[in-house]
């Protein structure tokens, strides 16, 4: 019957991390490493001068936690060097060919992050997640007690999106993975005692869950540097460029995520009686997601196989001259930007379960368990008919 709570904080943090090998040998700085976690809780009981005496009978909890999370990660690649870029253009130009102005405006993208030649470089990603509680419990009477929760989440993680080697996107910060994260649960139950051996348990549950992954360029408009891809805004974002022996450009997936929602009821008796324990129960959960779905943003491979090996360019070498060029590798996960029908799929489902155990102890050695359990599981259903299989299309 007294409020009680607690207040915290942790921190970590690089001082004493080691270097890397790739800092060492780049002679860069240790990348940076800070982590902090906070909180604090408070409890006791619901009391409101001259007007409400909880004491005994009415009692709520509360807490938050937070984090944040700055985190180095190094990268280890190769950029062209000005000295390389001119030798290609040069050989462009020798063959009549006017550099084209697209693959020098990509080249500008390793520019502008001062990038040139062999590097390492410090990549700092962010996690920023928070979390909060509120609890309150409450006894109406000897026999029923009434019980209420409400959390809630939030939080956004910003990561390299991509990952190494042809077709796996950009590691660089401009094309860091952003998640921004939502979720709230509330429940409320409700326990009835008919008597010390027959008692009650009802449960009320929501949830919702909230994700969208998006990279950090999400807003720019790829007409801006000279990429004509007829990508809609939710796809928008500089494409995956791969300009073999360099380190990949951009991003070549879209916009993504869904937000889930959840109902759920159960019940539970729990009957005693003699040597036996019994249980019985049900449950009933309806799932409903709302997904957006979004097209690539495409990807362009330069790999030196349209002109840089004619001219009997190696390597690097040949794929810079592609670029420089204007002239992608074709293939399928080469060059190539990848549609969606729709947009959106809004999937919900029914799940009905229900159960009965028995605990019976034979005697004080010996305890017996048997139970069963039946669960049904609706058809997936597409609320808003967005979704078909390629069974479907072809029958239309």
């Amino acid at each position: 019957n007294q409020i009680h709570g607690s207040v915290y904080e942790l921190h970590r943090d690089a001082a004493l991390d080691a270097a890397n090998f790739f800092e060492n040998l780049h002679g860069v700085p240790k990348a940076p490493f800070v982590w902090n976690e906070f909180g604090g809780t408070i409890g006791g009981p619901i009391s409101i001068p001259h007007v409400y005496d909880g004491r005994n009978r009415t009692f709520f909890f509360a807490g938050y936690d937070g984090s944040r999370l700055r985190l180095g990660t190094t990268l280890n690649g190769v950029a062209p060097t000005s000295t390389q870029i001119a030798t290609a253009t040069a050989l462009v130009q020798g063959q009549g060919i006017t550099p084209n102005q697209l693959g020098l405006n990509i080249l500008g993208l390793y520019s502008n992050l001062g990038l040139s030649g062999p590097f390492a470089i410090d990549n700092r990603g962010l996690q920023t997640p928070n979390s909060g509680v509120l609890k309150i419990d409450h006894s109406i009477s000897t026999s029923d007690s009434l019980s209420a929760r409400y959390l809630h989440g939030n939080g956004e993680d910003e990561f390299p999106g991509g990952g190494p080697g042809p077709g796996g996107g950009s590691q660089l910060s401009p094309w860091f993975g952003v998640t921004p994260t939502v979720a709230d649960n509330f429940a409320i139950s409700e326990v009835h005692i008919f008597n010390p051996a027959l008692i009650n348990t009802l449960r009320l549950g929501w949830n919702r869950f909230s994700q969208f992954q998006k990279g950090r360029d999400s807003n720019v408009n790829p007409s801006t540097i000279g990429f004509n891809t007829g990508v809609t805004p939710i796809s928008y974002g500089i494409p995956e460029v791969d300009t073999y022996g360099f380190a990949n450009l951009g991003l070549q997936y879209g916009a993504g995520g869904r937000v889930a929602t959840s109902y759920q009821i159960a019940d539970e008796v729990n009957w005693t009686h003699s040597a036996h324990a019994w249980k019985f129960g049900f449950n009933f959960l309806h799932n409903y997601s709302n997904y957006t779905l979004a097209g690539g943003r495409g990807i362009f491979s330069f790999t030196g196989s349209q002109l840089g090996d004619q001219l009997n360019q190696s390597g690097a070498m040949a794929s810079l001259v592609d670029l420089i060029a204007g002239l992608p590798t074709p293939g399928n996960g080469l060059t190539q930007i990848t549609r969606v029908g729709s947009p959106r799929a809004n999937i919900s489902q029914n799940i009905i379960s229900g159960f009965a155990i028995d605990t019976f102890k034979v005697n004080p050695r010996l305890t017996l368990i048997a139970g069963i359990r039946y669960d049904f599981f609706t058809t997936v259903n597409d609320c808003l008919l967005y979704t078909s299989d390629a069974a479907d299309d072809l029958t239309r």
